[in-house]
Parts: C-alpha cells; sequence; structure tokens
C-alpha cells in the first residue's frame, strides 16, 4: 500500500469479491483527511529513502498546513 502514498493517494482495505479475487479502493486523499500514525511512519521511512513523488508531498504539506496532519 506504500505504493499510493508517493503520490499522497490512499487505499481502502481488500475486499473480498470471491474466492479468487479481491479490491483495492485508491483513490485521491481529500484535503482535509486525517492521516494514520501507521501512514505517518510510512511516509516517514519513504522520505528519508528519497522516494516520495512531488505531489505525495504536496499532500503532505498541505495537511501539515491545513491540520490534518
Amino acid at each position: 500500500m506504500e505504493e499510493t502514498l508517493f503520490f499522497g493517494w490512499i487505499g481502502s482495505l481488500p475486499r473480498k469479491l470471491s474466492t479468487t479475487q479481491s479490491m483495492l479502493l485508491l483513490t485521491p486523499r481529500k484535503p482535509k483527511s486525517g492521516w494514520s500514525k501507521l501512514n505517518k511512519t510510512r511516509i516517514e521511512k519513504l522520505v528519508r529513502a528519497g522516494l516520495m513523488h512531488a505531489a505525495g508531498q504536496a499532500k503532505i504539506d498541505a495537511a501539515k498546513q491545513n491540520g490534518a496532519w
């Protein structure tokens, strides 16, 4: 799921469709959506590794400014 964080997106929990298929819903973050402690930890690792995309970093910066972080 970390791949969605690169770009400032979020993924749902897996949803079982059948015995062999599951689904994840991937969507852009809403401007004031909250950031879980787990995702913040994941993002810290991505930033340290230099893997954050500019779009993802922009979402983080906006969240810190608007209080959603």
